[in-house]
Parts: C-alpha cells; sequence; structure tokens
C-alpha cells in the first residue's frame, strides 16, 4: 500500500489548516497527485516540501553580525 495523505490527513500531520494545504497545493509549491476528482499526496513529496520549506538562519545569513547590527 502507497499510503497517500489526503488533504485533511496532510494539514493534520503538518499542524495546519487544510485550507494552507490547499493553497500550498493551487501555488505549485505542493506536488500531488489526482485520481480522477481525487487530490492525494505521496509521502516522498510531503518530505521534499518540507525541505525545502525549511530555513537555516547560517546558510541564509541572517544570523551574521552585520545583518545583526543593521536591524538595530
Amino acid at each position: 500500500m502507497l499510503g497517500l495523505y489526503t488533504t485533511e490527513t496532510l494539514a493534520d500531520y503538518l499542524q495546519v489548516s487544510p485550507h494552507t494545504v490547499r493553497r500550498e497545493r493551487e501555488a505549485g509549491r505542493l506536488p500531488f497527485v489526482r485520481i480522477r476528482d481525487l487530490v492525494r499526496y505521496r509521502p516522498e513529496d510531503v518530505e521534499s516540501y518540507l525541505q525545502h520549506q525549511s530555513h537555516d538562519d547560517y546558510e541564509t545569513g541572517f544570523s551574521t553580525p552585520a545583518r545583526v547590527a543593521a536591524f538595530r
């Protein structure tokens, strides 16, 4: 069995509203599979989505002293 997420089960897993899941899907940021009129999400696509959503302060440079000083 594949173990696909529905919009509701994915929203529960991500701890967001189903509306947020739909918005991410419609914006093209969250891959999905359509089976007739049903929308489903593959676990590997969800994990990839989460990897792309994570922000590492070190990589973005927001935690550097110059950046901190600029916000003061």
